[in-house]
């Protein structure tokens, strides 16, 4: 509910506005109650060698249960435990990445210790205090410097990246580089032409056959 209050005449418009608001606290859950979902390293599956054993003991453990005799409740239950416990141990979790990876450690010691000069700041009196603001800019012209060293090296480094991406036609893995500088990287884990070993495909004539081989085999008309 919002009233407007007139108060004294001193020629603005403005109005003295009164309102109530109901605040409602949020449940504050503990660590057992919060629901966290694994994420596997799905991008391992790119590799013959990996997805084959994967769907190896996939099946293994599947032909094991006897899925006839449970009803459909209890079915994707099963489904759901074996999925999760043969990915994790063949495909492993997917590991969380800094957004700021091209940071390095040298600037990382400064930015620490810009932060605990920050601190002694904040706790000093007024007689120390001019000379750590003195030392705080210094240190933090340095992060500065540090950091616009950093970035160009890592800039560097996708642009040359970038370059053998073009040079052996992988429109995927260029279009992901370009994607990085803006800070949101494409997480596509789809994979390039590759061989029925699972090897990529880098030469044009080479993915060309491989399209003509995987065509045949699956869209051939029967003789």
């Amino acid at each position: 509910m919002f009233v407007a209050i007139g108060g004294a005449d001193v020629a603005s418009d403005h109005y003295l506005v009164v309102a109530q608001i109901k605040l409602k606290l949020a449940a504050n859950k503990t660590s057992s109650q919060r629901v966290t979902r694994k994420k596997f390293n799905t991008e391992k599956l790119n590799h013959g060698e990996i997805r084959k054993k994967f769907e190896e003991e996939l099946k293994e453990s599947l032909e094991q249960e006897k899925m006839q005799e449970l009803d459909p409740t209890e079915q994707w239950t099963k489904i759901k435990e074996i999925l999760s416990s043969k990915g994790e141990n063949v495909l492993g979790l997917r590991q969380r990445t800094n957004a700021r990876d091209w940071i390095l450690e040298e600037t990382r010691s400064e930015i620490n210790r810009r932060k605990i000069t920050k601190q002694k700041i904040n706790n000093t009196n007024d007689k120390l205090r001019p000379i750590l603001l003195v030392e705080y800019s210094e240190i933090n012209k340095c992060v500065k410097r540090y950091a616009r060293r950093d970035k160009r090296a890592w800039a560097d480094k996708l642009a040359h990246k970038a370059q053998l991406a073009a040079e052996a036609n992988n429109l995927l893995e260029l279009y992901q580089i370009t994607k990085r500088p803006t800070g949101k990287p494409n997480t596509s884990q789809q994979a390039g032409v590759r061989d029925p070993t699972g090897h990529m495909l880098t030469t044009p004539q080479n993915q060309l056959t491989r399209w003509q081989e995987h065509f045949k085999e699956n869209f051939a008309a029967p003789p």
